[in-house]
């Protein structure tokens, strides 16, 4: 049995390395707390940006639309309510096919907060847009909360297209 290794090329101990300052990558998360209504699947309004290299991440439609590559892509929701029984956190891919559901489940609790997460990787083809979705069932409508670390999505690019 054989192996090849194929480069282009080999940079020395002392080179700088691999350079991913340019590799495309978001982090968002909500300025202020947003209104979801029952049951019904919400874009979630990632209006604040920590870090947006490359200015894919759009803060007007919430949507991530990167150059060709593979991509590791997370999110986190978290609702507040006083009768929350879940909330189902989607990742969306060109708006209709999700590529991630994850739910987190509550057992009504009072005053509680449940949140779920996820982390998909996905192939995106330079064209295509991710955006991040939440539903509830608390029977009214419910807050997703804007403390730092509880609703946010984030990205980043981990092969070339």
């Amino acid at each position: 049995m054989t192996s090849k290794l194929l480069v282009d090329s080999i940079e020395g101990r002392t080179g700088a390395g691999i350079n991913y300052s340019n590799t495309p990558r978001f982090h968002a998360r909500l300025s202020a707390n947003q209104s979801i209504p029952d049951s019904a699947d919400t874009l979630l309004q990632l209006n604040t940006v920590d870090y947006n290299v490359g200015s894919y991440y759009d803060t007007s439609t919430y949507r991530f639309t990167p150059p060709a590559g593979v991509y590791c892509i997370t999110f986190m929701v978290t609702i507040n309510s006083s009768t929350p029984d879940y909330v189902l956190g989607r990742i969306f891919k060109n708006g209709s096919n999700g590529i991630l559901d994850n739910r987190g489940m509550e057992s009504n609790a009072a005053n509680a907060y449940v949140s779920c997460n996820g982390t998909v990787q996905a192939y995106l083809n330079g064209t295509d847009y991710i955006d991040f979705r939440v539903q509830h069932n608390v029977n009214s409508a419910a807050d997703a909360s804007s403390t730092v670390g509880q609703t946010f999505a984030c990205a980043f690019q981990i092969s070339k297209g």
